[in-house]
């Protein structure tokens, strides 16, 4: 299974943080745009990674069994 980073809360807050002060700066309609599909997109690839994830514990877990 493949290794995957965890963050401590502290750093979420701090990516979070940084995250939003970088859009606060934004003048540009069009890269707020741009932004949030980053953000929509960066979010939907983590719930497919998660999903994968609990299905190969899964597949593992019944393995044993």
């Amino acid at each position: 299974m493949a290794q995957l980073k965890h963050y401590s809360l502290s750093e979420q807050r701090f990516k979070i943080e940084s995250l939003f002060k970088e859009i606060d700066a934004v003048e540009d309609i069009e890269t707020l745009r741009s932004i949030a599909k980053e953000i929509a997109t960066s979010r939907e690839a983590q719930k497919t990674a998660v999903c994968q994830a609990i299905q190969e514990i899964r597949c593992e877990i019944e393995t044993q069994f």
